[in-house]
């Protein structure tokens, strides 16, 4: 049996009946806990040089990642929208490797993002903090209630911010940065988004 994330505090009891792995992610170190799953997965399975492969690749990848944004020093944040509300995600969130992995500055340290939707925040305070970037997550999208985060955030306010008139706004694939975002899967997905984003940008 495997738990991760929220099953996580079900492993003593679950333990007690059958053999169990917990394989959760530390966001504060995600991308090398995702290696750290694909290896153990690999192991159990037989599958070791298949699982050095994905790693070889998650390597590449960031490694491609950190090139692009070596002399990136934008400031950004992480979005989320919610059945109309707006939250935050900070530096230990579950797409902490945005900040960890590219340069870009998380407009505020002080971020409480324990819960699904983030910390909340306005469109007043987006206006003020005004970043540079903006990564959205439609958690809407990402959980099968359809999704309207472009539509939320076509507003009078939102026009003043520098991350609309520089067209520096990236709706996040919201499965993979909401719903599975720590499998290899979401973060070359998301990676390659971002890529995609600063290429566009130069």
């Amino acid at each position: 049996m495997i738990v991760a994330g929220r099953s996580r505090a079900k492993l003593g009891e679950l333990a007690a009946i059958l053999p169990t792995i917990d394989l959760s992610v530390d966001n504060r170190n995600l991308v090398e806990g995702v290696k750290h799953n694909i290896t153990t997965f690999g192991d159990i399975f037989g599958k070791q040089a298949r699982a050095a492969e994905l790693n070889a690749a998650i390597d590449a990848k960031f490694a491609q990642l950190r090139e692009a944004a070596q002399h990136n020093d934008s400031t950004a944040i992480v979005l989320v929208t919610n059945a109309g509300k707006l939250g935050v995600y900070g530096t230990n969130s579950r797409v902490s490797w945005i900040f960890t992995e590219t340069g870009f500055r998380s407009v505020d340290t002080d971020v409480d993002d324990r819960f699904h939707g983030g910390d909340a925040v306005s469109f007043e305070y987006l206006l003020e903090a005004d970043p540079d970037w903006l990564f959205v997550i439609d958690r809407d999208a990402g959980i099968g209630k359809g999704g309207a985060a472009q539509q939320l955030l076509d507003n009078a306010l939102m026009h003043q911010t520098k991350a609309w008139k520089q067209q520096h706004i990236v709706y996040l694939d919201p499965m993979d940065a909401y719903t599975v975002m720590h499998g290899y899967r979401s973060i070359m997905r998301l990676a390659d988004q971002v890529l995609a984003a600063l290429a566009a940008a130069n």
